[in-house]
């Protein structure tokens, strides 16, 4: 798959109610982690952040139908 550097805004949308807030906020931690070569040290999902990384383009569609990307630019061609 592509690996695009994308300026992505991670909404401040709380997970759905039938869900532990724990277990997303892991999980998008972890699901961005997978993809930045470990790193998990990162911005508060739950605050409007403006973040840049060399992502997937499937980690990205992933975290778009997952609600949490508002926004996407991706530089090259993806």
């Amino acid at each position: 798959m592509d690996e695009i550097t994308s300026y992505i805004i991670l909404t401040n949308r709380k997970p759905p109610k039938a869900s532990s807030l724990a277990i997303h906020e892991q999980y998008i931690y972890t699901l961005i982690a997978d993809h930045l070569g470990g790193l998990s040290r990162l911005a508060d999902i739950y605050d409007e952040s403006i973040l840049t990384f060399p992502l997937t383009t499937s980690a990205i569609k992933r975290l778009l139908d997952m609600g949490f990307i508002e926004l996407v630019i991706s530089e090259g061609n993806p």
